[in-house]
């Protein structure tokens, strides 16, 4: 064997193991990623603020292993809004296993999208489903 041909084995070769731990480590969660279903099961501003798109992902937040929800809202009314999220996190046995606080409140401008991350300790892995709540932090 020449060691041009040797070189091109190895090269082949450690791609390929790199490639089946990848595969491994994403099948079972390690890697993360938004593989939770996931609905709106509250919005208490109707049709005036719409979710465009949410998922979660692993974060390392405080040091802490965290699942954080990503949102994306907009503002369809034609002033200023303030807008909180929030989810619950339940597992494969539909068994409530973390509430995310509050998002913390955020000013959505008339037709502005803006990002919330609502977040609660926990693996991607560990969940099969969550459900997000969009408030309004200043109703009673």
């Amino acid at each position: 064997m020449t060691e041009q041909t040797s070189t091109h084995r190895r090269t082949v070769l450690a791609t390929g193991a790199t490639l089946a731990a990848a595969g491994i480590a994403g099948c079972t969660g390690v890697l993360g990623g938004d593989s939770a279903d996931g609905e709106v099961t509250a919005n208490e501003f109707g049709d005036d603020i719409e979710v465009l798109d949410h998922g979660i992902e692993n974060a390392k937040l405080g040091g802490t292993n965290s699942v954080r929800v990503n949102v994306t809202v907009t503002n369809n009314t034609n002033g200023k809004t303030t807008v909180s999220a929030s989810a619950d996190l339940y597992d494969g046995d539909d068994v409530l296993i973390a509430r995310t606080g509050p998002s913390g409140s955020i000013s959505v401008r008339h037709d502005q999208d803006v990002e919330l991350h609502p977040s609660a300790p926990g693996r991607v892995g560990e969940v099969a489903r969550y459900e997000l709540q969009l408030t309004d932090p200043w109703s009673s």
